[in-house]
């Protein structure tokens, strides 16, 4: 029995396709292998998104609570540096502040992916 590389390389020319020519390999990589890698800009624009719809669906929830439990929800969300309750103009740099933490966490967990993948290439 063959070894896998060389059936691989005999389907390969099988194909037309050059040994010697790696741009047009590339196109054969195993799909794990192309969609292992995450893009960096992508992910964290996504975590952003993410966040923000978060965020939304916050404030619309801590306006409809009553008490006690309302209390607690604006004390949280008074842990975002400059956020007030109610001032619409804290809401925004609150909106702006955590797009903010999320791009940067979102690039970072797609980079330590990335590199996890990568093995200390």
């Amino acid at each position: 029995m063959e070894p896998v590389s060389v059936v691989a390389a005999k389907v390969k020319e099988a194909r037309g396709i050059s040994i010697k020519d790696p741009w047009r390999l590339a196109r054969f990589k195993s799909p794990s292998e192309v969609m292992s890698m995450l893009s960096k800009t992508k992910y964290a624009g996504l975590c952003v998104l993410g966040m923000e719809i978060f965020y939304l669906l916050c404030i619309g929830y801590g306006s409809l609570l009553s008490g006690k439990a309302q209390e607690l929800h604006h004390a949280l969300f008074e842990l975002i540096p400059g956020m007030v309750w109610g001032n619409p103009a804290s809401m925004v740099w609150g909106a702006f502040y955590l797009a903010i933490m999320a791009w940067v966490s979102g690039w970072y967990i797609a980079w330590m992916h990335n590199v996890s993948l990568r093995g200390g290439e």
